[in-house]
């Protein structure tokens, strides 16, 4: 993604005050109105970024930060708005409402979630919900088992809402073109996944999609098992972007 000449919005996470500035970065293709000198009204794209970074916990002040950042980029007509993303995990009501925000929000703007530390837990979910996802190279993607807190401590949540939580995962994964298994198996540790080529085509198949597109006649290439049973996957960058699962790697502003 290149974003040319804009004007980009910064949201200060510890204020109410919105820091903008005019900077001449790379412009997305097709955003904005291009600039000429028949067009005295052109402007260049406007871009928003919206910090949740630092090892955010994801709750509730996160979330009416991120929410009202999304919807000051809604009724400033931004062409783009970029989530600067770096959370161990947290509270699974309050990332399902993220998600909703950032899917609602999609149906105006772009929005891409850049990871700049990690995404794990409700991290990924979140990410999910993006038109784009980018990460820094030092970053990773995934681990996003849910559990829950009982009286005896940490555990698994069980299988029903585990089953509810896969298929939000895969559902948002699908919408974006990301490899469905791969969500599956960042949160179900049964699940097992192999790169596999099936018609000159990279795909990520279970053993049962396997054994199905084998009776069909389909020659099925078996690669290295990217997930095995009983782990929970783990990204780092270069491997997500290798598997499609995020758009690309960058590293600072300018790569975005």
């Amino acid at each position: 993604m290149k974003i040319l000449e804009r004007n980009l919005f910064i949201l200060a996470a510890c204020a109410s005050v919105v820091l903008a500035s005019s900077l001449a970065w790379a412009k997305a293709p097709g955003q904005g109105r291009e600039p000429g000198p028949l067009d005295p009204f052109a402007r260049p794209a406007l871009v928003f970024f919206i910090p949740a970074n630092g090892k955010v916990m994801i709750d509730l002040p996160v979330a009416a930060f991120i929410k009202r950042g999304l919807k000051m980029a809604r009724e400033r007509r931004a062409d783009h708005v970029v989530i600067d993303l770096d959370t161990p995990g947290g509270y699974a009501e309050v990332m399902f409402d993220i998600m909703d925000a950032v899917d609602v929000a999609a149906e105006d703007m772009d929005v891409s979630v850049w990871v700049t530390g990690d995404a794990l837990s409700a991290g990924p979910y979140i990410c999910a919900a993006a038109d784009k996802n980018y990460n820094k190279k030092t970053a990773t993607i995934g681990r996003a088992l849910p559990i829950e807190m009982t009286t005896t401590g940490v555990s698994a949540v069980d299988a029903k809402f585990l089953s509810a939580f896969r298929g939000k995962f895969q559902a948002f994964a699908e919408k974006h073109h990301r490899p469905v298994n791969l969500a599956a198996a960042m949160v179900d540790p049964d699940v097992v996944v192999l790169v596999c080529r099936v018609g000159g085509e990279t795909r990520f198949l279970t053993p049962d999609e396997i054994q199905a597109l084998e009776r069909e006649g389909k020659i099925v290439e078996r690669g290295e098992t990217v997930k095995p049973a009983g782990a929970i996957l783990n990204l780092t960058a270069t491997k997500a972007a290798e598997y499609g699962f995020i758009d690309g790697i960058a590293n600072d502003r300018d790569d975005l």
